[in-house]
């Protein structure tokens, strides 16, 4: 059971992320608080996993249209 909610949290913040435009940590992290029993921490945690694989694909992505400056990225990184 809590496989599927997993997996429904997640498809959740995806979705609401999306439509809003807003970063899925808004709705990942409340959510498996309240419904996983996760604790805080964990949640803030777990929610940065969880924007790295789909920030790395879009990354390349824009990279393959040319449309990435990895100087000024590497230095919002530093900063």
């Amino acid at each position: 059971m809590k496989k599927q909610m997993a997996l429904l949290i997640g498809f959740t913040g995806g979705v609401v992320g999306g439509l809003l435009g807003i970063g899925g940590a808004i709705v990942l992290v409340p959510l498996m608080v309240n419904f996983l029993d996760v604790k805080q921490h964990m949640a803030h945690a777990t929610s940065l996993a969880v924007i790295i694989p789909g920030a790395v694909v879009s990354a390349l992505v824009y990279k393959g249209f040319g449309q990435l400056d990895f100087e000024l990225a590497g230095l919002f990184a530093v900063g």
